[in-house]
């Protein structure tokens, strides 16, 4: 019986060791698009809608817009692993993943300047200890698409 609490405490000790950290990524968060603001305006705004992000603040003359999704029971598979890094603990389980997305529009000399700033955490639960929150890093694709998105491509 004592050989077997020692290989299960070795084993749980291995699998923890092979926890890994968010990747670290640098990529541009801000372009300047050669139009008015009203254009890129729209265009952000549409980006939210078709990419079911929640908008929780839109205020067009101060040029912000900040939005939210939440999703519970991600898969490995999860809209946040294609937009971010969240590292690995093997023994933790993803219970919950959010989003937030703040973009700033405003005008710079003849075109307007789009700035997306993200936050990305995951809530990891390991059997029924309380939960713990990641903070994961951003790998630059949604950043990128709101930019795209912003220019019209």
């Amino acid at each position: 019986m004592g050989r077997s609490i020692i290989l299960l405490a070795a084993l749980g000790a291995a699998l923890a060791s092979c926890a890994t950290a968010p990747e670290v990524y640098d990529f541009p968060k801000s372009r300047v698009v050669p139009e008015g603001k009203d254009a890129v305006w729209e265009r952000v705004v549409e980006f939210f809608a078709a990419n079911n992000l929640s908008i929780k603040t839109i205020e067009k003359d101060s040029g912000i817009v900040a939005a939210e999704r939440m999703i519970t029971s991600p898969r490995g598979d999860s809209t946040v692993a294609a937009w971010a890094s969240c590292g690995a603990a093997p023994l933790e389980v993803p219970v919950r993943q959010a989003i937030d997305l703040n973009v700033f529009v405003k005008p710079q000399g003849s075109g307007t300047q789009v700035t997306v700033n993200t936050r990305i955490t995951e809530m990891r639960q390991f059997a029924n200890d309380p939960l713990v929150t990641v903070t994961c890093n951003s790998n630059g694709t949604l950043e990128r698409m709101v930019l795209d998105a912003a220019q019209g491509r």
